[in-house]
């Protein structure tokens, strides 16, 4: 299933869709109002283009909006859209080891998120991860790919961290599970390199993360990792699951509804930021002896 690389151009085309039907104007009067196509259109309403500023200001205007609080939602939604079709470099030079599994999409969303949650159950996060942990975890999962495709899916993963962490415009939540910590990736070094990591990622004011012990017992959680993305422009949340050969993504407000609700019950449950810290430090002391 193909990622909606803009939610805001996903939630642009629904708002008009709304504006019209309430001025109860056909597709093909509204287009011919604004001077437009009907084609086009119903594939803007669809979230499937984009819209320029002066069509989306005809289209308003047949629709008999006048409210400016409205107006400035539209107008923001485009300009939210052609932000997010500007790629950075990086991402243009990966594309071969993105598309396959349409995890451009998922570039496209996470980087515009505001919010991001992410619960892994068998591995360190990827936005948490380390450079020779994230190599490890990589080249172990993705056998076919060769050497220089590693490397170029740990720069991606490196890239992301800069532009999600280091920002500090993303609120992150990793809720990790106690599983993931204890599973050997790499050597004893490259272990407690990454845990210090951890510890030291913890201390940043918009990254929060926590662990869920074993002692939770079986939960939903177990069923497999997701990621939660919230949007500054738009009303739904947005749900990603990856699998071994492609990407999910669950947007109606049943399914946000349902694994928002799973986060936060684990979320609720897992050990305290301080306890998380103190669980990170006690593993690097069994990894030292």
């Amino acid at each position: 299933m193909k990622a909606p690389q803009s939610v805001a151009r996903s939630q642009l085309g629904a708002r008009l869709k709304e504006l019209r039907e309430c001025a109860e104007l056909s597709l093909t009067e509204a287009a011919q109002q604004a001077k437009t196509s009907t084609g086009s259109l119903s594939r803007v309403e669809n979230g499937q283009r984009g819209l320029k500023q002066g069509t989306a200001e005809r289209l308003l205007d047949c629709y008999g909006v006048a409210d400016s609080a409205v107006r400035n939602e539209v107008l923001e939604l485009i300009r939210v859209d052609a932000a997010r079709r500007r790629r950075p470099s990086w991402w243009q030079r990966h594309r071969e080891v993105l598309s396959p599994t349409h995890f451009d999409g998922y570039l496209a969303l996470e980087s515009s998120a505001s919010v991001i949650r992410n619960y892994e159950p068998l591995l360190v996060p990827g936005l948490l991860q380390t450079r020779e942990y994230a190599h490890e975890v990589i080249s172990g999962m993705r056998p076919e790919l060769r050497p220089r495709q590693i490397e170029q899916l740990v720069e991606i993963r490196m890239a992301r961290q800069e532009k999600v962490l280091g920002s500090g415009g993303t609120d992150f939540s990793a809720l990790i599970d106690e599983a993931a910590l204890l599973r050997p990736v790499g050597s004893p070094a490259v272990m407690r390199s990454q845990l210090e990591w951890l510890i030291s990622v913890s201390e940043k004011p918009t990254t929060d993360i926590r662990v869920s012990a074993f002692v939770l017992g079986p939960h939903p959680g177990l069923a497999g990792p997701f990621v939660i993305m919230s949007f500054p422009v738009a009303t739904r949340d947005v749900v990603w699951v990856e699998t071994m050969k492609r990407s999910l993504y669950f947007e109606e407000k049943e399914d946000a509804e349902l694994y928002n609700e799973l986060f936060e019950n684990l979320w609720e449950r897992a050990l305290t930021p301080d306890e998380t810290r103190l669980y990170f430090k006690q593993k690097i002391k069994e990894l030292q002896q």
